[in-house]
């Protein structure tokens, strides 16, 4: 069924357009996926066809929704999964989730190594070490002092307000601790789904 394949294909690359430039996934597109497949299908193959493709839409969505429930994906995702499962079928839907969601694992490691407070001051240090080397510039032993200055201000004031907040801190802590990971890990989900669907077509049509 090379209608099939093309036509997803042209699928993924609207939802991933879509999902970078407008970070979500609208429901025309995740929904209007899931009907286009199961209708392709019966009219293809029948109640086989149409079988098919009904289990590759609950093989599909109802993974993604477990993750859902635990905060790992939007819905969007959820729905797009669904409409992959009932345009391919169980085993693809299954397989290209999986390398999605180790693509995204990889990913998030990648953003939060660039992004975390440790690479910046890594890099900072790095910017003023070849300031020094190329320019001869010695300012920065004052921003280096203005620095610890401003963290060793700073210290205090965090121990005083978690003195003052035992209880809510103790009730909120795993909150508290994920909210600054969650929002240097949120990036489109897309970014993991391209490759991890290009990685299964291409083990499924054994050019890997």
């Amino acid at each position: 069924m090379v209608w099939m394949w093309g036509a997803f294909g042209l699928y993924i690359c609207t939802a991933f357009a879509t999902d970078i430039r407008k970070q979500v996934i609208p429901n025309w597109l995740t929904i209007g996926g899931m009907i286009a497949g199961l209708i392709g299908y019966l009219v293809a193959l029948g109640w086989e066809g149409l079988t098919y493709s009904a289990a590759g839409l609950a093989c599909g969505f109802v993974p993604m929704l477990l993750l859902y429930l635990l905060r790992g994906v939007g819905a969007g995702d959820v729905k797009l999964f669904g409409a992959i499962g009932a345009m391919t079928g169980a085993a693809f839907a299954l397989h290209a989730m999986a390398a999605a969601l180790c693509m995204a694992g990889v990913i998030a490691v990648i953003v939060l190594a660039v992004r975390s407070d440790r690479a910046q001051r890594f890099a900072r240090l790095n910017g003023l070490l070849l300031r020094v080397w190329l320019l001869r510039d010695w300012s920065w032993l004052r921003q280096l002092f203005r620095w610890k200055l401003a963290e060793r201000e700073h210290r205090p004031q965090v121990r005083e307000q978690q003195k003052s907040e035992p209880q809510r801190r103790h009730g909120s802590e795993a909150a508290i601790d994920a909210g600054p990971i969650d929002s240097r890990l949120r990036f489109p989900f897309m970014w993991a789904v391209v490759p991890g669907v290009l990685y299964t077509y291409a083990v499924w049509m054994d050019w890997l």
